[in-house]
């Protein structure tokens, strides 16, 4: 659908009470919202006001409850004038009516001579459709950070006017309530029995994947003939061990899905369960899983780093596609710079995560062994790793200047956010993306990391904090010196991180992404599998 702006044409006015056939539906809300935008249509400074619409090629008979409609705002300068194209922020808005649509709205001006700068003026509007989703993810309720997308993602396109349904394996009995709103169905199909009773009668626009265990069931949904996408969160995929690093020599893995699995990193030694030290896993079936997945419509990863990971594995660059799932900004979320940047606590570091092996907070231990000054050190996680972080702890003597917070809500982790002057990401795994850092950088914190996997696609040096080369625990306690002997710095540098997650981070243009690749997916060929 298309609006074009031109002088002399239809006012808003005119346009709220047409009774053009055309002009339907919302009309009172179309134009009741275009009278609040104020455009600078001319160089001079006194802008004019995007208050009449020729409406000769708009249709908006199929507007409905759910549709966004969303537009671009740029200047776009005459050869004559060698003026080039800039971004308008003007007092743009957005507005949200009660039937859903979105309306952001941008302006494109032309000069092509020495005449007014006013020459020409359009506006173009772009509907996203109402879909529906068949969401599978295997678990239904809370569990890390996978459903937390999930169901942050469901509720935001619900909210949208999009309809979701969820196929899951188990309930996990966590914020239940919350999940069972998000979605107007969910269907269990663990057994033969369940899946025979969900099958029939499913229909959707697209099936989206999540955390799912084997391709076997999305095998039987492609009978549907339902276009298929999966969201890619961690390494699983591609590697048996799932974060493609050795826990005996924390080496790093750089191989694709093949007989170095075997030998030499015995990936199909693995933890046992039920008892038994150990269990066997097969390399043929992540190879197969790996096949059944390459012939998926589009295969969403968070990270560059993931993308080069797929490709390694055959997967075609033509479905991949960059996605970070970002998570939502907490209830009490700055709105200005500078609020944000106060306070903190001087010497307060921050580590936030899972206590394992791959998470290196041993590593961030042994870098504080040592390190001058009034400093303490947070840590709220839990996890397998954690007793022998505790025995490292007390074993360099530095009991009194840790402590433990455990397993924090988004509330509490604000607090400990604001308090922090630093927030560490020592990770010695190769970090899909590292989403803690756009939440310390929501909180205007300096972020300092290793230097691996995904995290350098966020995290600039020297710019929203401080990247160390991976492992190097002498360069880690440097680094954290030179900080925080620098408090204006540290402050600069979270000011700079805050502007970044506000601009490209934040989760309003993250569903929005999602919508252009949902609604770029429906439109995929659904190609079968062999």
């Amino acid at each position: 659908m298309e609006l074009f702006y031109s002088k002399n044409a239809m006012k808003a006015e005119q346009f709220q009470n047409s009774q053009n056939p055309a002009v339907n539906m919302q009309q009172g809300h179309i134009g009741t919202l275009l009278r609040q935008f104020s455009i600078d249509a001319q160089q001079d400074p006194n802008p004019g006001t995007i208050d009449e619409l020729d409406l000769t090629h708009i249709h908006l008979g199929s507007l409905n409850r759910g549709i966004k409609v969303k537009c671009e705002f740029f200047f776009q300068g005459g050869r004559s004038t060698g003026i080039k194209p800039r971004q308008v922020q003007g007092n743009l808005k957005n507005a949200i009516f009660d039937f859903g649509l979105e309306l952001v709205c941008h302006a494109i001006y032309n000069k092509d001579d020495e005449s007014d700068y006013n020459a020409k003026s359009e506006i173009r509007i772009g509907c996203i459709p109402v879909m529906k989703i068949l969401w599978l993810n295997a678990k239904l309720g809370a569990f890390g950070g996978a459903e937390a997308n999930v169901l942050a993602t469901a509720r935001a396109l619900k909210a949208c006017g999009w309809r979701n349904e969820l196929f899951y394996l188990e309930k996990t009995g966590v914020a239940m309530e919350a999940w069972e709103e998000a979605f107007s169905a969910t269907h269990c199909v663990a057994g033969e029995a369940e899946e025979a009773q969900a099958l029939p009668g499913i229909s959707a626009d697209v099936v989206w994947i999540h955390n799912w265990p084997e391709s076997a069931f999305f095998l039987r949904l492609r009978t549907l003939g339902i276009p298929m996408g999966r969201m890619v969160h961690d390494h699983a995929l591609y590697c048996m061990r799932h974060y493609k690093y050795h826990p005996l020599t924390r080496k790093n893995c750089t191989r694709p899905a093949s007989a170095a699995c075997l030998f030499p990193c015995f990936a199909f030694l693995q933890r046992g369960a039920g008892g038994w030290p150990v269990r066997f896993a097969s390399l043929s079936k992540k190879l197969e899983e790996i096949r059944d997945n390459r012939q998926l419509d589009r295969v969403v990863v968070a990270s560059q780093f993931m993308k080069g990971e797929l490709l390694k594995n055959g997967f075609a660059e033509s479905t991949i596609r960059i996605h970070p799932p970002i998570p939502e900004e907490p209830p009490d979320q700055e709105t200005s710079p500078d609020s944000a940047a106060s306070g903190g606590v001087p010497g307060r570091i921050l580590f936030i995560g899972q206590v394992i092996r791959g998470k290196g907070v041993d590593l961030l231990i042994r870098a504080l062994h040592g390190l001058p000054g009034d400093w303490h050190l947070a840590l709220a996680g839990k996890g397998s790793a954690l007793a022998k972080c505790q025995a490292l702890i007390s074993k360099l003597g530095m009991g009194n200047r840790v402590t433990f917070s455990g397993h924090l809500n988004p509330m509490e982790l604000s607090v400990q956010y604001r308090q922090a002057q630093i927030v560490v990401v020592p990770s010695a795994w190769q970090e899909p993306f590292g989403m803690v850092g756009i939440e310390a950088m929501r909180h205007a914190r300096t972020v300092v990391a290793f230097d691996v996997g995904g995290i350098p696609e966020w995290l600039s040096d020297y710019e929203n904090g401080r990247l160390v080369p991976a492992g190097n625990v002498e360069a880690l306690r440097d680094t954290l010196r030179e900080l925080l002997d620098n408090p204006a710095a540290c402050r600069t540098m979270g000011l700079h991180g805050f502007k970044k997650s506000a601009s490209v981070f934040s989760f309003s243009h993250s569903v929005h992404r999602l919508q252009d690749l949902l609604t770029e997916l429906a439109g995929a060929a659904s190609q079968p599998i062999p």
